[in-house]
């Protein structure tokens, strides 16, 4: 059963989400309604996965665009390091190709100019933070960004770090995606006073898009190319209570 949250309450609300390169709509959501965001970073790297590619739209159908890491031993996100640079010229390319037609692709192209061509990067939670803290505030979200790795730590278990996390961060109230119910120990937060609440997806809204149908599964540079600053307008996710 869930209910949905009175949003007159005062209560700290923070967010815990593994690093992600240009995420979708739906990671800027939750980043949105709450106070601090932080990135989780310090936990184990998975192959394959969004830590280092998302999906654009093109005319030939959706494609990845992957930065190619080297993770033949078992590291932290932190820790996986970029093979070369290749892939910011290539990357910028297709984003730029694909959307050439969107209407903010004028307005975007200098920032894509400076995070694809000017910067340079070793690691992907660098990469992934630079984009993602341009992301937000071109969307004037303020909310606070914090590396995990920046946290004291102590615990080792997955529900024992975030908890650990909250209370240093003096969080009582933890938002997480809904994917993030999975694994979470519901009591041991209510225990520490922390209460749980989820973002539902579900009633999301289509919105223009170039080449073809309408696609969910792509990264907010899609959102953005069509919608620009109006993209914050699609945050339509609703926190609801773990009961």
């Amino acid at each position: 059963m869930t209910t949905r949250t009175n949003s007159s309450d005062k209560m700290k609300r923070v967010a815990v989400l593994q690093s992600n390169y240009i995420p979708w709509r739906g990671y800027f959501d939750l980043l949105n309604s709450v106070d601090e965001f932080i990135i989780y970073d310090e936990v184990q790297y998975t192959k394959n996965d969004w830590r280092n590619r998302n999906i654009i739209k093109t005319k030939n159908g959706n494609i990845w665009l992957t930065i190619p890491v080297s993770s033949s031993v078992l590291l932290k996100i932190c820790e996986v390091e970029t093979i070369n640079s290749l892939w910011q010229k290539k990357h910028y390319k297709s984003i730029i190709q694909s959307y050439a037609q969107a209407p903010f692709i004028e307005v975007l192209r200098p920032y894509l100019e400076e995070l694809y061509l000017i910067k340079t990067y070793r690691h992907i939670s660098e990469i992934n933070h630079s984009f993602i803290c341009f992301i937000t505030n071109y969307l004037n979200i303020k909310t606070k960004l914090i590396m995990s790795s920046s946290i004291p730590s102590t615990k080792s278990g997955k529900n024992d770090r975030l908890i650990e996390i909250l209370k240093q961060r003096e969080a009582n109230v933890y938002i997480t995606g809904p994917a993030g119910l999975n694994y979470l120990d519901i009591k041991a937060f209510a225990q520490n006073d922390i209460k749980v609440q989820y973002i539902d997806y579900q009633n999301y809204v289509d919105y223009p898009q170039i080449h073809g149908k309408f696609s969910s599964k792509v990264s907010i540079v899609d959102t953005l190319m069509m919608l620009g600053p109006q993209t914050i307008k699609t945050f339509t996710g609703e926190k609801k209570d773990v009961a």
